[in-house]
């Protein structure tokens, strides 16, 4: 049983990777039958047989994050996953292995679970990464699923690593 909705977001000027995505997606996940969250700025865009829902956040010309934090932010789902609009599947999704990953995220409680090889390179740090943070993980945010209560900002200024102060 999926217990979770894909969230892909997307500003409207990359519309022209939206029916590929889906097209890829329809054919390498057929049996996804959740609601897929497509957190645009003010386009709408369906596909035949997915549930795709345009949130619309209205944010337009506004940075990255700002609309993510928006699109987050007006959704009602407590786990989503998360995907880019230009990260195209490349082969049969397999649900067996996505399920026992839920799963494992469910079961240790876990705020964020990454599911893809496509990130920075270099090792992970351990801290969790906040949605909006400037840095040298953000990549980190790709393909991975999201817990609610992790996708709210920070209380205060977040201090930054080497990177961040070298800018």
């Amino acid at each position: 049983m999926q217990e979770y909705s894909l969230f892909l977001n997307t500003p409207d000027s990359f519309e022209d990777c939206w029916l590929p995505f889906f097209t890829l997606f329809k054919k390498f996940w057929p049996s996804y039958k959740g609601k897929i969250y497509l957190n645009t700025e003010i386009k709408e865009f369906s596909f035949p047989g997915l549930d795709i829902i345009c949130i619309k956040n209205g944010l337009v010309n506004t940075k990255w994050t700002d609309c993510l934090l928006a699109g987050l932010n007006n959704i009602p789902e407590e786990t989503i996953l998360y995907m880019q609009d230009d990260y195209f599947l490349h082969s049969p999704v397999n649900t067996t292995v996505i399920n026992e990953m839920y799963n494992l995220f469910i079961d240790n409680r876990l705020d964020c679970l990454h599911l893809t090889d496509q990130s920075t390179a270099g090792r992970t740090p351990r801290r969790r990464v906040q949605p909006g943070a400037a840095g040298p993980w953000t990549a980190r945010l790709i393909g991975c699923r999201w817990r609610r209560r992790a996708r709210r900002p920070s209380p205060g200024p977040r201090r930054g690593g080497r990177r961040a102060a070298s800018r």
